[in-house]
């Protein structure tokens, strides 16, 4: 995704791209509405018949035809060809042809949409869940020194160097590192089931996931690139809509007027297969056939009214996807702005926390303090550590929600 190609998450992106149910749905929906193009495209030009029929038929005696046909039974062997084409032209037939493409053309961006999201999904994942992780690493940690400091205030306790107050504040502070050790443990396994799901994996899957880590935070962009929202899928989707609505009202509107429809017939007609193929027995025709919508323009001013309004709801929806889209920019950049800033809040803190553990370590190991000392500076460290582990894995998804309110990288293949 953008910056972040060339990490452990690109490998994790590429197969949810792959496996997701939500993509194969999408590709699925693509190809049915190129399929409906080419079935407009073929609706919409010359048309070709046969026809090829063989009956045994007997003439009534009191019917209209006098002997010798009268009583007698014969066979028809009839075989014919036809061609028709409308000469569309009030655009009717190129209006429907249009609006098909168009209505493809949208379910393409849906599908780039579709795997945006994905992307943008799988990617979040990733990094929660690389948080989650490198906090159950820390609180591990942290773990281990918490039980080394209550054993020094126990010792010190038996030896009546200290008193019991400073013992269970050893303690509470023990049973809260071992409940946040919980804790991480909880989301490191939740994180991991989220993600296999968002790569098309089953749950048991979960612990085949590659070890996540965190790269470095990405840089606030300087200048906003709002063009892109034209660029972007569901943008891109809802405009398509609108020109494929328009294109249907088009057709619509082409019904108020005449159609001429060019027909022609040739075939082969005869009473036996011995003289089928004979020059007598060539039959044809050919002929226009005009239709005027004089006695239905009730049905096709409902049937407009009806077109037009759903072209009135697609320029709504393309105006309502423009506005959530840029507000959704807007709310993207100031939490990746915000988190920034808190990011180099949190870098200056861990840079002084890991000052004070050092010179705390220097004093212990010069003999001008007891262990105690550094061990509060070792986990106070740590706890900074934490933060800004975390502060970094928010700028991160921040930057996902970003790209992601911004349309990535697509572009359309056709404008």
């Amino acid at each position: 995704m953008g910056k972040l190609r060339g990490s452990r998450v690109d490998a994790v992106d590429r197969r949810g791209v792959v496996r997701n149910p939500d993509l194969a749905a999408a590709g699925a929906r693509l190809r049915a509405a190129q399929g409906a193009v080419r079935q407009m495209e073929l609706d919409t030009g010359v048309q070709y018949s046969a026809n090829a029929a063989v009956q045994r038929a007997r003439v009534s005696e009191q019917g209209f035809l006098p002997p010798p046909f009268a009583g007698e039974s014969y066979n028809l062997i009839d075989v014919s060809l036809g061609v028709s084409y409308s000469l569309d032209w009030w655009g009717r037939n190129r209006a429907l042809v249009s609006a098909a493409a168009n209505a493809a053309r949208s379910e393409e961006a849906e599908q780039a949409a579709a795997r945006l999201a994905v992307a943008a999904l799988v990617a979040d994942a990733y990094f929660a869940l690389a948080n989650a992780q490198a906090q159950e690493l820390l609180a591990q940690q942290q773990l281990e020194k918490r039980r080394t400091a209550l054993a020094i205030e126990q010792s010190h306790l038996d030896r009546g160097l200290a008193s019991p107050y400073l013992v269970r504040v050893a303690e509470q502070a023990l049973a809260h590192t071992e409940d946040a050790v919980r804790r991480s443990g909880y989301e490191v396994r939740a994180w991991r089931y989220r993600l296999a799901l968002a790569t098309g994996r089953s749950p048991d899957q979960a612990q085949t996931l590659p070890k996540a880590q965190l790269p470095a935070p990405v840089a606030l962009p300087s200048v906003l690139p709002l063009d892109w929202l034209a660029r972007r899928p569901d943008v891109v989707a809802q405009r398509w809509r609108v020109q494929a609505a328009g294109d249907v009202s088009d057709a619509t509107r082409a019904e108020f007027y005449p159609n001429v429809n060019l027909l022609l017939l040739v075939g082969l007609e005869s009473k036996s297969a011995s003289q089928l193929l004979s020059r007598s027995a060539s039959t044809g025709s050919l002929g226009a056939a005009v239709h005027i919508p004089a006695f239905n323009v009730n049905n096709l001013q409902n049937r407009l009214g009806t077109r037009e309004a759903e072209y009135a709801v697609a320029v709504g929806e393309y105006n309502r996807t423009v506005l959530d889209a840029a507000r959704q920019v807007v709310d993207s950049y100031a939490a990746l702005d915000a988190w920034e800033q808190r990011e180099a809040f949190q870098q200056h803190a861990l840079k002084a926390a890991d000052q004070v553990e050092a010179l705390s370590v220097s004093r212990y190991r010069n003999g001008l303090t007891g262990r105690s000392e550094s061990l509060g500076a070792e986990i106070s460290s740590l706890s900074q550590r934490q933060r800004e582990t975390e502060t970094r894995a928010a700028q991160l998804r921040a930057s996902v929600a970003l790209f992601h309110a911004l349309g990535g990288s697509w572009e359309p293949s056709q404008e």
